[in-house]
């Protein structure tokens, strides 16, 4: 172990009533079982145990609102102490004690997913800042799976007065929206950037932004007219 891996520690947990205190041993069972089927291989629950312990014991973004980490996906999903999952209970105890380390030091980002769309992605080109133990790679195997992973596909239409009015809402203001593409890819093949054309100028976002500003469930798309 390491300073500040420590798993006797107490977690402030809000689950969307109250905040709760716990052992990160009590807390872990919720996740693993919120965030992994049960049902999954021995190893992959294992390794869920530990990014999840590491990933709480490095929380600190809700330390304002009086507690270290919330119970959704906007930390890591906790379905309780009364869930039952007997492989990944077993998953936890098995890897106790255990964290991610980079370079010697605690991973302070451990951040994982369900799904990627067949590759992940560097985090210099969602977040702008560059992590070493963050780094797209492609994924050979989620392609077999993906007829039983729950909305693996998906579609987004926008008229060109959304578009208007979304960048407008921004301020960007371009006039009105009359096209809009893909401007640049990464090296893993999902989006850099997107470039919207209007009546009076253009407007390029890049990162992350160009999700979140059509609120989409990824950077790995593609755009069509119609």
């Amino acid at each position: 172990d390491a300073p500040g891996a420590d798993e006797s520690s107490v977690l402030r947990v809000w689950n969307g009533t109250e905040t709760v205190e716990m052992t990160m041993a009590a807390y872990l069972p919720g996740v693993v079982r919120g965030e992994m089927p049960a049902t999954f291989e021995e190893e992959a629950l294992k390794a869920q145990a530990v990014c999840a312990r590491t990933y709480a014991v490095c929380q600190t973004k809700h330390r304002a609102q009086g507690f270290d980490i919330c119970a959704t996906t906007h930390c890591q999903v906790y379905q309780g102490t009364a869930a039952s999952g007997a492989n990944s209970d077993a998953a936890v105890d098995r890897t106790a004690g255990e964290f991610l380390y980079y370079s010697g030091r605690l991973v302070q980002e451990a951040v994982y997913y369900s799904s990627n769309g067949g590759a992940s992605e560097d985090s210099l080109n969602v977040w702008g800042n560059d992590v070493g133990y963050l780094k797209g790679k492609i994924d050979p195997y989620e392609g077999k799976i993906a007829s039983i992973i729950p909305r693996y596909n998906w579609s987004t239409t926008f008229t060109a007065s959304e578009l208007t009015t979304l960048l407008n809402n921004r301020g960007y203001g371009i006039g009105t929206v009359k096209n809009a593409y893909v401007s640049a890819y990464t090296d893993t093949g999902n989006v850099y950037s997107v470039t919207f054309t209007g009546t009076s100028g253009s407007k390029t976002v890049s990162r992350e932004a160009c999700r979140t500003l059509l609120n989409l469930r990824s950077q790995r798309f593609t755009i069509g007219g119609g």
